[in-house]
């Protein structure tokens, strides 16, 4: 589900204190996939992010980035062994005793490639737990995840309202297909009377053909079917009203009731009045599956 959140607060470092921006990004995704942008001196407070995140959502491409309102201030560190060695070779070249105090210019071994490097000052103090967020950053997090969430759940109550619309049609359609049931089974009955007589198979007793026709029946009945159907659609609805982390186990009601309209599509495959009307309202069920779990696979 997609959602954007921002929260302001100010990091306690050995510096001074710094103002920071945090923000959360989320897209569609079947499972929970992190992607964290820390600038440098703070990757030590990965593993608390993550937990946090891991512990609030459950779904999503989830981005989160912090950003600094200013640049901390800039570190260097001198080679101290490079720099040794550098003034014991300017005295060798220069004929000066090793015990000499003369130095070279200090501006000289500073242009030495190396010889100083810039490097990220602490942001967190020495006592830092690993894994443990600082306070005023925890709250930051603490209030983009409710925010985020907040803007996805806006975005859910907008996408069950469009599932339980698709769901109404679909079980439409299941009663639609149950009305026919009946018909088809007398359609199935005279379709055997028209190819025994096209045959010209002598004539056959109503005994004997009501045997056939109730073999053909059997074959053809999707009692069960729908009986299933309208099952897991009612299982599809209570879950989507009783809320919470849902969409696992709409996935797999989904999963099921695509196996059944494909059963009871393989079964009523005939060119009848009914059986084609069947068929028409079994491929329609099987579209609003489809759909459906298009969007499923969104939700939390």
């Amino acid at each position: 589900m997609t959602g954007f959140a921002q929260a302001r607060a100010e990091l306690a470092t050995p510096g001074g204190a710094l103002a920071f921006t945090l923000t959360l990004k989320s897209v569609n995704h079947r499972f929970l996939d992190l992607n964290l942008r820390l600038p440098p001196g703070l990757e030590a407070l990965a593993p608390g992010i993550e937990r946090r995140l891991k512990s609030e959502l459950r779904r999503g491409h989830v981005d989160c980035m912090v950003q600094f309102d200013q640049s901390p201030p800039a570190a260097y560190r001198l080679d101290a062994a490079m720099a040794a060695a550098y003034r014991q070779a300017w005295k060798e070249l220069s004929g000066r005793a090793p015990d000499s105090e003369a130095h070279p210019e200090p501006e000289a071994m500073l242009a030495v490639p190396g010889m100083l490097a810039a490097c990220t000052p602490p942001l967190l103090g020495a006592d830092a737990t690993p894994g443990k967020l600082p306070s005023g950053f925890e709250t930051a997090l603490g209030k983009a995840v409710a925010g985020l969430i907040r803007m996805r759940q806006v975005e859910g109550s907008a996408l069950r309202r469009e599932l339980e619309s698709r769901l109404e049609h679909l079980s439409k359609d299941v009663e639609r297909i149950a009305v026919q049931q009946t018909a088809l089974e007398t359609a199935l009955r005279e379709r055997l009377r028209r190819r025994l007589n096209d045959m010209a198979v002598p004539e056959v007793s109503a005994e004997r053909l009501a045997q056939e026709a109730a073999l053909l029946a059997e074959r053809a009945d999707i009692s069960e079917e729908l009986a299933r159907l309208r099952a897991h659609a009612g299982q599809f609805a209570a879950t989507l009203a009783a809320g919470g982390e849902i969409g696992k186990k709409l996935e797999f009601l989904l999963q099921e009731m695509h196996r059944e309209a494909g059963t009871l599509l393989a079964k009523t495959g005939s060119g009848s009045g009914a059986g084609l009307e069947i068929t028409e309202a079994g491929l329609r069920i099987r579209l609003e599956l489809e759909k459906l779990r298009e969007q499923v696979q969104n939700l939390e």
